[in-house]
């Protein structure tokens, strides 16, 4: 109840009670002498039921009032309350979205079928393949198209980890690019775009280098991957 509403009912309480004792002494004028009205009781009730009538509405009023303040304040927090699960619903969604870039950079692998030994009776012997994981099978791909003199001999296939290479970027570039669009809250737009930065900038982005400074710079997959990595360097200035 707000201070002027408490100000009025106080002031009708006054009222109702003063009357009391203002309309049982004898009158000062004779239009106002109510010793012939009947009990004085009924006079009193009479003369105050309009009074206490009229406090009554006024605080019914007052009641819906604050009622209307209640639910006003319910509503309101109901609406941040959606608000908030919807912006956690959205963080969730696109942290679950890198973390599916990130278990796909995890899980690349680069099988390399070691060349042939020869034995001391001059059999040849092949050893198990080797297989490479994550940013371990990236190095060792990129290392073997930068020497490839170096492992001859050896049996790898480079297409099918480039494609998923690209795929990692492509992938970055649209998650940067929804994340921009629906993350309302700036403190997780942030955050996420961070973990974006640092898995390119500290892990593929080298990577990248290294392959295009190897390939033909006119070949559709080449051009496309350099497209890929001058909007990543210029969305994240790394």
């Amino acid at each position: 109840m707000s201070n002027k509403n408490l100000i009025i009912l106080i002031i009708g309480g006054l009222l109702i009670f003063s009357s009391l004792y203002v309309f049982t002494r004898p009158a000062i004028f004779e239009e106002w002498n109510f010793t012939e009205t009947g009990q004085i009781g009924d006079t009193i009730g009479g003369i105050t039921a309009p009074v206490i009538n009229l406090i009554g509405a006024f605080l019914v009023y007052i009641s819906f009032q604050e009622q209307i303040k209640a639910n006003r304040i319910q509503m309101d927090a109901l609406n941040e309350e959606k608000e908030r699960n919807s912006n956690d619903r959205k963080f969730n969604n696109y942290h679950s979205l890198y973390d599916s870039i990130k278990s796909h950079l995890d899980n690349l692998e680069f099988i390399v079928q070691p060349k042939p030994i020869l034995g001391s009776d001059n059999s040849l012997s092949t050893p198990n393949h080797i297989i490479f994981k994550g940013l371990n099978a990236l190095n060792e791909y990129v290392l073997r198209i930068e020497n490839s003199s170096h492992y001859y001999g050896e049996k790898y296939e480079v297409f099918g980890i480039f494609l998923s290479f690209q795929f990692i970027l492509k992938s970055l570039i649209e998650l940067d690019g929804v994340i921009e669009l629906n993350i309302d809250k700036e403190e997780d737009k942030m955050f996420l775009k961070r973990n974006i930065k640092l898995m390119y900038g500290f892990f593929l982005k080298g990577f990248a280098e290294r392959i295009l400074k190897v390939y033909n710079s006119e070949e559709p997959y080449i051009k496309e991957l350099k497209s890929l990595k001058d909007k990543l360097d210029e969305e994240y200035d790394v």
